[in-house]
């Protein structure tokens, strides 16, 4: 066998599930595919057949309870009895089938350490058994409210417990259940702070517990959440009305309304919601927020114009009902804009809805915004023309809003509409207080066809058609009526129409006819008079009258005033004094009638007029006839009856008089008059403090005080109303017065050339030329008095001797008289003559000019205190005192004189006579101040010069800064001034130089400082010269002592001389002799004034130089020569100057080597002394000079001065030299002075130079 078998491999077996074949077999899917549809198919199955726990099985199928199932859960329940779910829904079941006690005891069996959420809902089941149990007892069971006394502790219990966040909504169900108000309350609360996701329904629910407990505020809350979660406009108006109804019905109107306002949200757009808020805030008594409710609920109902608008503006078709709201575009454009508390809203264009327009209406009426409620009804009524009620409610409310046309047009289509008789009354009543006078017409119309006989009415309509430019229809109107039971005031009313028409026939035909039938009628007459007037025909007119005068009583105060007036008017004086009488007489004048009469008897019998004003003053106590009065007495010349009538007055009418300025005007002219010029000033300063800008009264003031000659008070009053006198004519007079009374020309001059352009009086020229004469204008002056003069003669002429002897015989009667005529004013011109040419008293001539002009306001007293200024320049006696005293040197006359009338003396020999009397500062205050006010009197300028040339005393620093090659110096100066006596005077002065030099190949080893001190005295000799002596010490270079002495005098009225001796002085020629030099000098100057404005000069010294070691220099001399001419001698003064000097140097042999030392090493081997002195020249020049005096006289303003010349100089050519400076006071009495010069040669010295300083003294 073993032979047959043939040996083979063995093969390895695989395992049963294997196949040979696996390796080559093809996959169908792959992997993660076959992994996706097993997902699927899982989630299928568990889709399909849900897990469910046993419990929620049972649950779900234990829905109905039942015995069996309850035993089913009990046998589970002991085989498993970790089912705590199972007991829970056990014990649930048994309670509903009212074992309360089973249930309770499955509870029990419950473990208490639970979980929190098994612990909270075993809590929550036994409190639904609890409830089950309470509700399962009848009402009145005893256990019941036991039981609910025990739930309510156990709810408030549980809230001070933490619980599930989803069991809260239970726990606040709960708790509602069972009446436990503070836990329903608080779980409520818990559930709105956290904000719980529930949905409105569940809200709702809520609320309405809460409202059942009666916790009105947290329902309302909780309605306004639910509003908030609901979705459907509807449910949310639904729920925001219960709320608010909540709110009402505890009484919180205005906590419902605040709410309303921040909850409304969408719902402020619905028309229904803002109805409903309108009416609860009217309910509220909120009128004001009823308001804004209802302008909402209007703006809403822009909206359907604000569509159409945006249809109209694509061409879209819009419907027919909003067309109406595209008539008025800005209403479109306001729906867009929130209601803002005060707006006033636009009418409104909702289509008509009588309710909501009627709340609106009722809303703002209630709120007193009528012009909103006038809005609506106006809305209301366009689009409801037809509407009675409304235009009823609009003609009311356009009342109330004081709209008088609207009320008016509203009232007459009510009356229209209703042909309501109060509403055509109304009609009649305002169109005519509308100027509506076409619907007053048509309402007399209807008024007069149903009382045709009513005059009243008849009256109206004839005023309503005239007044509609209608009179012919008036008059035909009139005419109709005219045999009607009213004749006579028909044609009464028909004469006005035509006069008013200016139908004059008609008017006069209806006139007569009137007066034909009423013969005795004075009305008819005066009326036809005044046509007749009209026509022109006062005599007609008057024979109207007359026709009548008989018959008139003196009750007619009309008529016999008419008939006064036409009489005076036609000349018949006679009897219009005889009406005037009649009418005083009767006792029914009026104060008119007095005055008129008055000014009747005025030329006739002026005393019986002043009589009659009198007598109306103390009837009717009007000023102005007290005024009158005076004035009258006053013309007539009766002082007596003006003292008469003033003594007469009580004290409570001088009171009230003395508030009337015009009244004391009045009586300070008759003080002026009466020789009290005291009395005048106060009643004429009374007068012008009621009335300050009365010129008149300011006028009367100045005179016053002239009169007085108050010089403080009457300088005072001038410069106070200077401002205002140029444009018064009144004061013109009184101020050139008072200036030339205080010699003061210069000011009144300018009122006095204003009143001669409107005067041709001979005297205001005199005066003229009197200021003009004080100006220092002789020859002006000259020529005006020479004009005036012959004025006079002529006048003088005209005049006959028995005026001159009238004149002369009753010229204090005159000073008296208070009626100036033409024959009185020849008189005192002859007067005026007479003492011209025989030198008579001027006291004659001052009385006749005031007895001519006193009473006749300020023009007149201005020509008598002119008059009596001029008397005074002719003789004097006040300037005789003082020109003898000047001539015998009288001091004690001048002191007198100027201490007593000091004012009123001219002021050139106030200012003499105050120098001579040694008063020297006041002397130079008078000159100062008065050649301000003067600056053309030359005169006085002289005199001002000679005073300020005697140097004031002072103290004083300065500065100064010279640049010159090669050469700078730096000065400080300190210097003073004392005045001895009143003609020493001392002074001292100290400088500190400081130097260097510019240029080394000039000046070299230059002393760094140097000081000088200077003491000198001045002594005046005999006002008319000088002398001067200086001491000078010197520490720099070297040390010395200088001394000067130098005098001046007049030796004739146009020239002046002076010497100059100096020894060891100051040389200043050129930089080297200023470092080291010295020089004793000679000279002698002369100085004379040509004339006026033409002046020479001429000088002349010699010099001999040496160095401070004693060493000579050479000798040295200088010869100059000026003359110049004043363009204006004013300042600005401008001066033109030509001059020509010739200087000559001699050096002495030899060097000096002390003053060598200053030259460079390379000049000084060969230089001699001819190095040290400048060079010999010659220089002509001519210079010009403008404001060069304020250099020299103390002025208070800050003033310029400059000067410029060209100079011609033999060895260098053409050189320039200028200067500028300003000088002024600081604080008055002191002097501030800048100054700056330069040029291109200074003196001797060739070189371009550079100079500035400053100086300060304080005067004293």
């Amino acid at each position: 066998m073993s032979l047959l078998v043939t040996t083979q491999p063995r093969r390895r077996l695989s395992p049963w599930w294997t196949s040979a074949a696996a390796r080559d077999r093809q996959r169908l899917i792959p992997p993660w595919m076959a992994v996706g549809l097993g997902v699927l198919v899982a989630g299928g199955l568990a889709l399909t057949f849900p897990y469910r726990s046993l419990e929620s099985r049972i649950a779900r199928e234990t829905r109905a309870v039942d015995p069996l199932r309850i035993e089913y859960l009990r046998l589970w329940l002991r085989a498993r009895p970790e089912e705590h779910g199972l007991r829970m829904l056990l014990a649930r079941q048994l309670a509903e089938i009212g074992d309360y006690a089973g249930a309770r005891a499955e509870l029990r069996a419950l473990p208490r350490d639970a979980e929190p959420q098994a612990a909270a809902r075993i809590a929550l089941l036994e409190v639904d058994i609890g409830l089950r149990e309470a509700y399962a007892l009848p009402p009145d069971d005893p256990r019941r409210a036991r039981l609910f006394a025990e739930l309510r502790a156990q709810l408030d219990a549980m809230t001070r417990m933490a619980w599930p966040a989803s069991m809260e909504t239970e726990l606040a169900e709960r708790a509602a259940q069972a009446g436990a108000f503070d836990a329903a309350a608080f779980w409520h609360e818990r559930l709105l702070a956290r904000d719980a996701q529930l949905s409105a329904n569940a809200w709702e629910a809520a609320a309405r517990r809460m409202a059942a407990l009666g916790a009105s505020e947290l329902a309302a809350r909780l309605y306004f959440r639910a509003q908030s979660v609901a979705t459907r406009r509807d449910d949310k108006r639904r729920l925001f009305v219960a709320a608010l109804r909540t709110l009402e019905g505890a009484g919180l109107y205005d906590t419902a309304l605040a709410a309303a306002e921040v909850q409304l949200g969408v719902l402020g757009n619905d028309t229904a919601t803002l109805e409903f808020l309108t009416r609860f805030a009217l309910a509220a008594n909120r009128p004001d927020i009823a308001q804004r409710y209802a302008t909402r609920l209007l703006r809403l109902s822009l909206a359907p114009a604000a569509i159409a608008a945006w249809l109209a503006r694509f061409a879209a078709p819009v419907p027919g009902e909003w067309l109406a709201l595209l008539d008025e575009p800005r209403l479109v454009r306001a729906q867009a804009d929130d209601a803002q508390p005060g707006e006033r809203l636009p009418e409104p264009k909702l289509p008509f809805d009588d309710r909501i327009y009627t709340l609106s209406y009722e809303v703002f009426l209630a709120n007193r915004n009528l012009k909103d409620a006038l809005a609506v009804a106006r809305s209301a009524v366009r689009q409801a023309p037809g509407s009675a009620a409304w235009r009823l409610r609009l003609a009311r409310v356009a009342d109330w809003t004081g709209n008088a046309a609207l009320a008016l047009e509203q009232w007459h289509a009510y009356a229209r509409l209703t042909d309501d008789e109060a509403a055509w009354r109304e009609v009649r009543t305002r169109a005519p207080q509308v100027f509506d006078y076409a619907r007053w017409a048509e309402a007399l119309q209807r008024e007069l066809r149903r009382r045709p006989d009513d005059l009243d009415t008849l009256r109206n309509l004839v005023q309503a058609l005239e007044l509609l430019g209608e009179p012919d229809r008036a008059i035909a109107l009139l005419e109709r009526h005219r045999s009607g039971p009213h004749r006579r005031e028909v044609l009464s009313l028909l004469a006005d129409l035509a006069e008013r028409t200016g139908d004059d026939a008609l008017r006069r035909a209806t006139l007569q006819a009137l007066v034909r039938e009423d013969a005795g009628n004075v009305g008819y007459a005066m009326r036809l008079a005044a046509a007749e007037v009209q026509r022109g025909d006062k005599a007609a007119a008057f024979a109207a009258l007359a026709s009548v005068a008989a018959g008139a009583s003196a009750q007619d105060e009309h008529f016999w005033d008419a008939y006064a007036e036409l009489a005076r008017q036609t000349g018949r004086e006679r009897e219009a004094i005889r009406a005037y009488r009649r009418l005083i007489e009767s006792g029914e004048a009026e104060e008119r009638h007095y005055t008129a009469l008055s000014e009747l008897l005025e030329r006739h019998d002026p005393r019986e007029a002043a009589a009659l004003a009198a007598q109306a003053y103390l009837r009717f106590g009007n000023p102005y006839l007290a005024r009158r009065t005076l004035y009258l007495h006053q013309r007539a010349g009766d002082k007596a009856g003006t003292r008469a009538f003033l003594a007469r007055l009580t004290d409570a009418q001088r009171s009230a008089l003395a508030r009337d300025a015009h009244f004391l005007h009045q009586r300070a002219l008759f003080e002026f008059a009466d020789g009290r010029p005291a009395a005048a000033l106060a009643d004429a300063r009374a007068a012008l403090r009621l009335e300050p800008d009365n010129a008149e009264f300011r006028a009367l003031v100045v005179w016053a005080l002239v009169a007085l000659r108050d010089a403080p008070a009457l300088r005072a009053i001038l410069r106070e109303w200077a401002g205002i006198a140029a444009d018064e004519g009144e004061l013109w007079a009184p101020f050139a017065a008072g200036w030339l009374a205080l010699h003061e020309p210069a000011q009144a001059l300018r009122y006095l050339r204003l009143k001669i352009k409107t005067s041709n009086d001979p005297l205001w020229w005199l005066n003229y030329a009197d200021a003009l004469d004080q100006m220092g204008e002789a020859d002006a002056a000259w020529r005006v008095r020479r004009h005036a003069w012959l004025a006079l003669r002529s006048t003088a002429q005209a005049a006959d001797d028995e005026r001159l002897r009238e004149a002369e015989t009753r010229r204090v009667a005159l000073a008296q008289a208070f009626a100036p005529s033409d024959a009185a004013r020849a008189r005192m011109f002859a007067l005026l003559r007479r003492h011209r040419d025989e030198g008579g008293a001027d006291a004659a001539a001052r009385d006749a000019a005031l007895g001519y002009w006193i009473g006749r306001g300020a023009a007149e007293i201005a020509q008598a205190w002119l008059l009596a200024a001029h008397a005074n320049t002719l003789e004097r006696p006040a300037w005789a005192r003082l020109s003898v005293a000047l001539a015998n040197d009288d001091r004690a006359e001048l002191d007198a004189l100027l201490d007593t009338v000091a004012d009123w003396l001219p002021a050139a020999d106030r200012i003499e006579a105050a120098q001579r009397a040694g008063r020297v500062a006041v002397a130079q205050t008078l000159a100062f101040d008065r050649l301000a006010l003067q600056p053309a009197n030359d005169d006085l300028h002289r005199r001002l010069v000679a005073l300020t040339t005697a140097a004031p005393s002072y103290a004083g620093f300065g500065w100064n800064d010279l640049r010159q090659r090669p050469l700078r110096e730096r000065a400080w100066i300190v210097d003073g001034v004392g005045n001895v006596s009143q003609r020493l005077q001392i002074g001292l002065a100290v400088h500190d130089i400081a130097r260097e030099s510019t240029d080394a190949a000039q000046l070299v080893d230059v002393p760094a400082t140097e000081r000088l001190q200077s003491l000198w005295a001045r002594y005046e000799i005999a006002g008319n010269g000088e002398l001067r002596a200086q001491l000078t010490s010197r520490d720099g270079f070297g040390t010395g002592v200088g001394f000067v002495l130098q005098g001046e005098r007049d030796i004739a009225p146009r020239l002046r001389l002076g010497l100059r001796l100096g020894f060891d002085d100051l040389a200043t020629d050129n930089a080297l002799l200023r470092i080291g030099g010295r020089r004793d000098t000679a000279g002698a100057t002369a100085y004379s004034r040509l004339s006026q404005r033409e002046f020479a000069a001429a000088s002349f010294e010699a010099n001999r130089y040496a160095s401070l070691d004693g060493g000579a220099v050479g000798r040295g001399r200088i010869a100059r020569i000026e003359a110049g001419h004043l363009v204006r001698t004013e300042y600005p003064d401008l001066t033109l100057r030509a001059t020509a000097a010739d200087l000559r140097y001699s050096p002495q042999a030899g060097l000096d080597a002390r003053l060598a030392a200053l030259l460079p090493p390379a000049a000084r081997a060969l230089a001699t002394n001819a190095a040290l002195l400048p060079a010999s020249t010659t220089q002509f020049g001519v210079g010009v000079a403008l404001g060069d005096s304020a250099r020299r006289v103390h002025s208070r303003a800050w003033r310029p001065w400059a000067a410029a010349a060209l100079l011609h100089d033999r060895t260098t050519g053409a050189n320039t030299e200028w200067q500028l400076g300003i000088g002024g006071s600081v604080l008055g009495a002191d002097r501030l002075e800048f100054t700056a010069a330069g040029g291109s040669t200074r003196g001797a010295e060739a070189a371009p130079y550079r100079q500035l300083g400053v100086r300060y003294r304080w005067l004293f």
